[in-house]
């Protein structure tokens, strides 16, 4: 059980420091990721640059809740997390494989593996 634990505890971590990373591309503006917006411009029915600050915010306050969650093991903050998560990373797929005129194979990967760990996180949580 404890290894268990450590386990989910890491995938609680990995998963905060992968959104902080992106979060912060974002909101600091750096040019990759402003570029990678402005290809949603003509999709996104607000100012690209707003769409932009917003989900980096969003992404931000899940890796919050997600160091929150692994240091204070409530399974509400937990349950809120993963939740956004998947939320994000199902909006995220979305993107990329509708919206932009190429999806970037990286990101794809990487919401996928956010995505299925937010499900099993889920799973667990709704079972306890």
């Amino acid at each position: 059980m404890k290894q268990k634990n450590i386990l989910h505890k890491a995938g609680n971590l990995i998963a905060a420091i992968i959104l902080l990373m992106f979060s912060i591309q974002k909101l600091i503006g750096v040019e990759e990721a402003v570029a990678g917006f402005k290809q949603l411009e003509s999709l996104v029915p607000i100012d690209i640059d707003t769409f932009r600050m917003i989900t980096g915010a969003v992404e931000l306050f899940i890796a919050l809740l997600l160091i929150a969650y692994t240091f204070n093991n409530k399974d509400s903050i937990g349950k809120i997390a993963y939740l956004m998560l998947s939320g994000t990373m199902l909006g995220a797929l979305t993107m990329e494989f509708f919206a932009r005129p190429e999806p970037m194979i990286m990101l794809v990967v990487i919401a996928i593996f956010l995505l299925v760990l937010s499900l099993y996180r889920l799973k667990t949580l709704v079972k306890k």
